[in-house]
């Protein structure tokens, strides 16, 4: 596009399932711990905070799509598709979106889940391992939603590269 050195910047993956393990070791030795020190939840106490998190996670899909429907507005001019390209970033851009919707929605239905589980069952430490691992998993789906704001940034820092790029060659073409 340009002969003009063009600072390499690439969206970073919103982390995929690098933490995921962590996570779950941390939400099942919450659980040891609560086991450990005879806590009981009732099933309302459980359903009741289960249901508060998929509310969570119902707040962050609709943050999730509309970062997504930004994005991909963003990446429908095909002259900055082209860019971003040609800097090896446009599927970053396209994928990452699509993959943290996914897990949103995978965890919904993991919540859904744990609340059926924990409505059947009568083992304590079963019920509280799912409160556990459901608790520590919001905390790992707010931080990849909050990636998505991360990657606005980043498309936005590559916008406003590419306008600059712009201005410079067709100034060039008019002299």
């Amino acid at each position: 596009m340009s002969s003009l050195p063009i600072p390499h910047r690439k969206a970073a993956a919103p982390g995929g399932v690098r933490y995921l393990g962590a996570i779950i070791g941390i939400g099942y030795g919450i659980a040891r711990l609560l086991d450990e020190q005879h806590f009981t939840f009732t099933t309302t106490d459980i359903v009741a905070a289960l249901s508060g998190m998929m509310v969570v996670a119902g707040f962050l899909g609709a943050v999730s799509i509309g970062c997504m429907n930004q994005i991909f507005s963003t990446l429908s001019d095909g002259l900055f598709s082209d860019y971003l390209k040609e800097e090896g970033v446009f599927d970053q851009f396209l994928a990452w979106p699509q993959i943290i919707l996914l897990i949103q929605m995978s965890y919904l239905v993991l919540c859904a889940a744990g609340v059926l589980f924990v409505c059947t069952t009568s083992q304590n430490f079963g019920r509280t391992i799912v409160l556990c691992e459901l608790s520590t998993l919001t905390l790992y789906l707010t931080t990849k939603t909050w990636s998505l704001l991360d990657l606005l940034r980043i498309l936005a820092w590559h916008r406003q590269d590419y306008a600059r790029i712009l201005r410079e060659e067709i100034s060039l073409a008019k002299q």
